[in-house]
């Protein structure tokens, strides 16, 4: 949330005050053109810029990772809560971006920016997770966590059909909810996950396991003070030969 009140202070400084271009924006910004040329930085830096003449664009981002992303550190902790919303905002933008190069007439803007999204990813993230719990619509409605994500993505239809898009771009948002899905811990994404980790702790513990048993073996052979005497000798040859002096043969 700071950086990106930070950001949107210096951009709107120096676009809208001062004599800066708009080419160090558009360094930040999300481009269907720019990705496909390598510049892949782009699907996390555009979630922290924002149009420096709409301040109220800024402004909602921020109320909703303040209000959605505490609880979510809360519950994975600050590593996966940075990962999680870099993640949500670069397979949102690639998503919208994809379409742009494929189906321009659907998706035409080319250029994107703007945080919205990532924030929508951290409601939905929130809302799978705390689906008990009830939310106050403007402060006031009490909602459950669901139908908030239901009037996301209702919203977010009406403003595909109107060809309304938002500075993050026609399909950002509709992806959005999608990845806050596919990253939350209740998606199947997320389950397979974790069931190849756990098989892949348990092969770990077994070949452990396996190496301490024969080494225990290996220790328990050396301390009993016995050993192997070579055989393969003829029959004859046994009848001839006397045991070793002071030993027994077993």
């Amino acid at each position: 949330m700071i950086v990106i009140g930070c950001l949107w202070v210096m951009f709107a400084m120096a676009l809208n005050w001062g004599d800066a271009g708009v080419s160090a924006f558009a360094l930040f910004a999300g481009s269907s053109e720019a990705l496909a040329g390598g510049q892949i930085w782009r699907l996390v830096t555009a979630a922290l810029i924002h149009s420096p003449r709409n301040p109220m664009h800024a402004l909602m981002v921020i109320l909703l990772l303040y209000f959605f992303a505490p609880p979510l550190e809360e519950r994975w902790g600050t590593k996966r809560l940075f990962a999680f919303l870099a993640g949500a905002a670069a397979l949102s933008f690639s998503v919208q971006s994809i379409v742009n190069l494929i189906a321009p007439s659907v998706a035409p803007t080319s250029t994107w920016h703007g945080g919205m999204g990532m924030a929508e990813a951290a409601a939905v993230a929130w809302a799978f997770g705390a689906r008990k719990q009830v939310v106050r619509l403007f402060f006031l409605i009490p909602v459950t966590p669901m139908v908030m994500v239901g009037l996301f993505a209702f919203w977010s239809v009406l403003s595909f059909i109107a060809r309304n898009p938002s500075p993050e771009g026609m399909v950002t948002p509709l992806a959005a909810l999608g990845a806050g899905y596919l990253l939350c811990d209740s998606s199947p994404l997320r389950q397979y996950y974790l069931k190849l980790r756990l098989h892949r702790i348990q092969t770990e513990v077994d070949t452990m396991t396996k190496r301490r048993s024969k080494a225990a073996v290996k220790r328990r052979a050396a301390a009993s003070n016995l050993r192997v005497i070579p055989g393969g000798a003829d029959k004859a040859d046994k009848d001839d030969e006397d045991p070793p002096k002071g030993s027994m043969l077993h």
